[in-house]
């Protein structure tokens, strides 16, 4: 997955079927997609025509069969969360989130559970410990989005914690922080809990995190693998 020079925040779904990325072209966004067919990536095709998402979206997380797809926004610096959903092998323009997801303040990321039923996200709404924290909302029985629960002191700091990622079965949580003790900038951290308490985070130390900022990893094969971009070269992310 390495057309442009610059190949960042890869969503891959649960089974592993599914990868959408995003391909920064100077001031625009591409959003490039593929799938899995008999064992091999198929070529990435770009989808921001059929999301009709304009240049300002990133990709954020899959689903667990790779059919509904979180993005962020820019939202004129607002920053936002939508989704889309693969239909009869296109996907649909991006749809907002309910206000208990996205506020006058700003929502950087989002991911979903295995199951569906869990939203986490994170924000630098009011009420937090300070700068972006993660937040849990569960679905209702209306299959609406409920109020934001935060994730409490255990995660968040009063610096930045975002792009939050949760494993197959719910019990590890990986997110980047400025707040935790790292080694420059944001770095991986991941904190074992049972979705709503979340013990002390652990730093993924080197290769993972380094000295510049570090800030989205993907886990996947239930916290077997990951996926993630680094820089290799001048102006050159790749991914791996």
């Amino acid at each position: 997955f390495s057309q442009g020079s610059l190949n960042e925040n890869p969503a891959v779904s649960f089974d592993g079927n599914t990868i959408v990325y995003t391909e920064r072209r100077g001031l625009i966004n591409a959003i490039m997609f593929s799938r899995k067919i008999n064992g091999k990536w198929q070529s990435p095709v770009e989808i921001n025509s059929q999301l009709n998402s304009g240049d300002d979206c990133s990709s954020c997380s899959l689903n667990s069969d790779g059919t509904l797809l979180f993005l962020y926004k820019t939202d004129n610096f607002d920053g936002n969360i939508y989704t889309s959903k693969y239909i009869d092998g296109s996907w649909t323009p991006i749809k907002k989130l309910n206000k208990n997801i996205n506020t006058k303040y700003y929502e950087s990321h989002a991911s979903i559970s295995q199951d569906g039923k869990r939203l986490y996200f994170s924000s630098n709404r009011d009420g937090g410990y300070g700068g972006l924290d993660i937040y849990l909302s569960e679905k209702d029985a209306y299959d609406n989005w409920g109020p934001a629960i935060n994730l409490g002191a255990s995660v968040n700091t009063i610096y930045n914690e975002d792009t939050p990622f949760i494993t197959l079965n719910d019990s590890i949580l990986y997110f980047a922080s400025e707040g935790h003790s790292g080694m420059g900038g944001f770095d991986i951290y991941r904190s074992r809990g049972n979705g709503k308490v979340w013990g002390t985070p652990e730093n993924l130390g080197f290769p993972i995190n380094t000295t510049d900022d570090d800030r989205f990893f993907q886990p996947f094969n239930n916290d077997e693998n990951g996926f993630y971009s680094i820089d290799t070269d001048y102006k050159k992310k790749e991914i791996f």
